[in-house]
């Protein structure tokens, strides 16, 4: 069984996204890993370079390990329902979250990493930060970004934006969101946003739509263009207006998701949206 994991500094937001977390797990039918780095202080710039003297080291795995305990407990207490229940697990190690996601993900076979936004604004400050510069920039596993807005409840239809300009990895994409979906019995919605004055706009050729059909063999995709001068607001109406419940992006180092993943588009969009967003990784040089 895969298992999803979950990275958690044990703050209020923190907590609020491993609610939504284990309600995902127990619709995917996943288990649940609780992921603390210790240290991971050293990554946000605004504390500077922070080093732990050794022999604080265990002192401060210990405390990890008792938070993280009484997490999975917290959590496993509040599900009452009927059906399946995630086999919940803890994992605390030294180091920055990459690395201890790289070594969790070596004793695990882990689907994705999910964690929570900081700051009242959201996503906005918490994507400032080098937090989510190192994962989004660094992890090999699709990553799923928690809002504090953000609902636990039954997933409907997943968006996935994309410029459609690479093709074949577009398309490699959606059949790797395909197993979540179809765990989930959910849509997926095909969203690319354009300019009216765009010359060559997405207009979905048939020879794309037919290799998805034929590759894909799932009947609940379907697509839509949205003619607007403004990617973010276009993007942030499907989100309100289009009954979706997650938003699903690919990492790219240059281009319409660049702009979105890794400039102020990003903080624009992430800070106004309240639906988590899944972020698949981009190519790795």
């Amino acid at each position: 069984m895969k298992t999803l994991l979950f990275l958690t500094d044990f703050s209020d937001h923190a907590t609020h996204a491993a609610d939504y977390a284990y309600k995902l797990a127990k619709q995917l039918k996943l288990k649940l890993l609780l992921c603390n780095a210790v240290n991971a202080a050293m990554e946000i710039p605004q504390t500077g370079f922070v080093t732990w003297p050794p022999e604080y080291d265990d002192a401060l795995l210990k405390d990890s390990e008792t938070e993280l305990r009484q997490l999975k407990k917290q959590l496993e207490h509040a599900d009452h329902a009927d059906g399946f229940h995630p086999i919940v697990s803890c994992s605390s190690g030294l180091g920055s979250l990459i690395d201890v996601v790289d070594r969790a993900s070596g004793r695990h076979d882990i689907a994705l990493v999910a964690m929570g936004t900081h700051g009242n604004g959201g996503m906005s400050e918490f994507l400032l930060g080098n937090h989510s510069r190192f994962m989004i920039n660094g992890s090999k596993l699709p990553l799923l970004l928690i809002p504090a807005t953000a609902t636990p409840k039954r997933i409907k239809k997943i968006a996935f934006a994309s410029d459609f300009r690479d093709q074949e990895q577009d398309l490699q994409n959606i059949y790797d969101l395909i197993p979540f979906a179809r765990l989930l019995d959910a849509e997926i919605l095909l969203v690319h946003v354009f300019k009216a004055s765009e010359a060559t706009p997405c207009t979905w050729d048939k020879a794309f739509l037919e290799k998805l059909s034929n590759k894909a063999n799932y009947p609940k995709i379907f697509y839509r263009n949205i003619i607007q001068s403004n990617t973010v607001k276009g993007l942030n109406w499907i989100s309100e207006f289009g009954q979706v419940d997650i938003m699903a992006m690919v990492h790219k180092s240059s281009g319409f998701m660049a702009n979105l993943v890794g400039s102020s588009h990003t903080h624009k969009i992430a800070g106004q949206t309240t639906i988590p967003l899944f972020v698949f990784p981009g190519k790795h040089d």
